[in-house]
């Protein structure tokens, strides 16, 4: 933890800083007045500021990694008609800090002001100069003259606004307040300034303190705005009467001192540093939206799933008329749907079966799976990915995942596969819905002529890079999906195989109806026939095969649900997107996929992972209570190797640090195409609540 001192502590900056920061630095406010901060890690005492040799022994008593000195004398009207009390506070205060700094060598932040200026000229760069018209700025630039002296000091040039933490009252606390109490205020049309929100003001300093940067920067917004038209801006965001507001120019007030009238600062320095479109007056606004408008949450009544199917009027119409009709299974329905299927994503021939399990454990055994052949796969996977290979005598063997994707990592599978040998079968698990990169892994594969069955379950819909759709084939033997309710399309439960193979296919067939076989040619002919007459009941059961049939039920649902597959799609990216932009650049929640392919995801998951050892309560604590504000949460998955059955044979997570890293971070959102917006922006304000409160 790095230590810093923080002089203006109680002030609203001062406030607001060290509420955004004490998590993870030890923080020390030298206080002039008795009121102390009750915050994690900050640590105030009463020490006399302006006693250069009680702050001395202070400072080398706390040894700092920097200071940043927020404590002024603001009021500009007050400054003028005190001066001697602004100067000792703006400057000999701000002198006396600098020159300690420079002796020990402290960085020191300073935060100056935009009244620096004479306000006869639009955007003043860093390197303009100054015109003081007041006492305040007169000061305030004489506190910069001492700043300078040092070229490792940073100074801070701004001005913001936004919720106050405490009750000093900014800009738009004064709007908002009189406009709820229906006060008339009156604002200038003719004074400019180019302001920012509070909190991204603190995030933007602290970009600038991490990078080291140093000399004076200006943080301010794009667009210069009358403080009237903020005024109105502000009303109209939080829906307010602007009828209150009234309009008044600088020219006619009636004020002591005298004021510049354009306050903008250039901020092209800062915006080679920082993205611009942070720094939008329109950002600025939403920011304090959020803030204004944050409410105590209400607890939705109902449940929230992690996952949930979608059932309309005509899947039940489509499951009635097959009810209705002379077959429940082994009828039409089935091959319709593996038609639409390969359709769908492109491949040849498709094999409709009872499970994405049956798929996977058929697609073995079809592709020549014998006893001791390795399988390769993923830790992060459902256990029937492995265990499919056990059911036959062979070795799951784990190789570990990219920590950006939580897919497979072709560098690594590259590794395992030159330290093993006799690989047979590759099956990379297209997590979440994200693919794999599916490229890679083929050319990885070929090199030692592996078997490769992409477990998709979860990414019907999914895409590769080149735009073709997850289940073509183009880089694997087979594909298997899943038609679980909780996955992109439901049929009850069930599962697709799809493959290029003629061969496969008809083997396919065979092991999913205990390998039975009923046109083709058999092995025993003259059982099949009555003097040269074909027996119509024949059949034959060549090899050990399994009941893996879909019935007709689950496949005209499956069919139906098909038909909706874009729309289902759809729903879950913008959910996705949402959650990315409430996740996006948070200090301890982050998005567990975060390559840019993510819009070939089918979004089958949202998964975020959260830093835990940052938070007082565990992830256990976390989950339940989630769940008692009625939020199902979920963890996918249990990485394979931990689970009993495994340990009992010897797999352990010894070689797989990225795995159980994300295991111990990760959480499963609610995502499903009937989830409502009022119930994602609950898990996400509860979510964000629950976070903060136990920073």
């Amino acid at each position: 933890m790095k230590k810093i001192i923080f002089t203006g502590s109680t002030g609203m900056l001062g406030t607001s800083w060290i509420n955004y920061i004490h998590s993870k630095h030890k923080i020390y406010c030298p206080l002039n007045n008795s009121v102390f901060l009750k915050k994690k890690n900050v640590i105030a005492e009463k020490v006399d500021l302006f006693n250069y040799k009680i702050f001395e022994k202070y400072l080398k008593q706390i040894n700092p990694d920097h200071i940043i000195h927020t404590a002024a004398f603001t009021n500009v009207d007050t400054c003028e008609k005190q001066k001697i009390k602004a100067k000792k506070i703006n400057y000999q205060l701000t002198k006396n800090i600098a020159n300690l700094c420079k002796k020990y060598s402290i960085k020191l932040i300073y935060i100056s002001t935009d009244h620096l200026f004479s306000g006869k000229k639009k955007f003043c760069k860093e390197s303009d100069k100054t015109y003081p018209i007041n006492q305040y700025a007169l000061t305030k630039r004489n506190g910069e003259k001492e700043i300078l002296k040092s070229k490792k000091n940073l100074i801070l040039r701004t001005n913001f606004f936004g919720k106050s933490l405490n009750n000093k009252v900014s800009f738009s606390d004064f709007v908002i307040k009189n406009l709820k109490n229906k006060n008339f205020i009156t604002l200038f049309d003719d004074v400019y300034i180019t302001p920012l929100e509070i909190n991204n003001f603190i995030k933007i300093a602290e970009v600038l303190i991490k990078k080291n940067k140093s000399g004076i920067y200006n943080i301010s917004s794009n667009e210069r705005v009358s403080k009237y038209n903020l005024g109105l801006k502000i009303a109209k965001l939080l829906n307010l009467d602007e009828k209150y507001i009234l309009r008044g120019s600088i020219e006619n007030a009636n004020l002591f001192s005298k004021r510049p009238k354009d306050m903008s600062l250039c901020n092209k320095k800062l915006r080679e540093l920082i993205n611009k479109n942070k720094l939008s007056i329109n950002y600025q606004l939403n920011l304090i939206m959020k803030t204004y408008k944050k409410k105590k949450l209400k607890k939705i009544k109902e449940i929230i799933p992690y996952g949930k199917h979608y059932i309309d009027k005509k899947d039940i119409s489509e499951v009635v008329k097959t009810l209705q009709s002379s077959n429940l299974t082994q009828g039409p329905k089935i091959e319709k749907l593996e038609k639409e299927i390969c359709k769908y994503v492109g491949s040849k021939y498709a094999v409709a079966v009872s499970s994405a399990t049956a798929g996977l454990h058929l697609s073995t055994l079809a592709l020549g799976i014998k006893k001791g052949d390795n399988i390769i796969t993923s830790p992060i996977t459902f256990v029937s990915t492995a265990s499919i290979g056990i059911y036959s005598g062979a070795n799951p063997v784990f190789s570990d995942i990219d920590p950006n994707t939580i897919n497979l990592s072709p560098k690594i599978l590259d590794k395992k596969l030159n330290s093993i040998r006799n690989n047979k079968f590759i099956i990379p698990v297209h997590f979440g819905g994200l693919p794999c990169d599916m490229k890679e892994i083929k050319k990885i594969g070929d090199k030692t002529n592996s078997i490769i069955i992409e477990d998709a379950a979860h990414a019907l819909g999914s895409k590769y890079s080149d735009g073709s759709f997850v289940g073509n084939c183009k880089y694997s033997d087979a594909t298997v999906f899943s038609l679980h309710p909780v996955k992109i399309i439901a049929a009850g439960e069930g599962g697709i195989i799809t493959t290029n193979s003629s061969k496969t296919y008809k083997k396919l067939l065979r092991l999913r109806s205990h390998g039975i076989i009923k046109e083709e040619s058999f092995y025993k002919s003259k059982n099949s026939k009555t003097e040269k007459l074909i027996n119509p009941w024949y059949y034959e059961v060549q090899e050990l095969g399994f009941h893996y049939r879909l019935t007709d039920i689950q496949s005209s649902l499956a069919i139906s649900q098909l038909r909706k597959i874009n729309l289902f799609l759809k729903k879950r990216n913008l959910l996705a997107k949402k959650y990315d932009k409430y996740f996006y650049n948070h200090k301890i929640i982050k998005k567990a996929q975060i390559i840019s392919g993510n819009e070939f995801s089918s979004y089958h998951l949202y998964l975020i992972r959260i830093d835990f050892n940052k938070l007082k309560i565990s992830r256990a604590q976390f989950f339940i209570q989630l769940k008692k504000k009625n939020i199902i949460s979920q963890v996918h998955y249990i990485p394979v190797p931990m689970h009993y059955f495994y340990e009992k044979k010897g797999y352990n997570m010894n070689n797989l640090p990225n795995a159980f890293k994300y295991y111990n971070e990760t959480l499963s959102l609610p995502l499903f195409y009937s989830l409502k917006n009022s119930e994602q922006k609950y898990v996400i304000e509860t979510i964000l609540d629950l976070v903060k409160k136990n920073e």
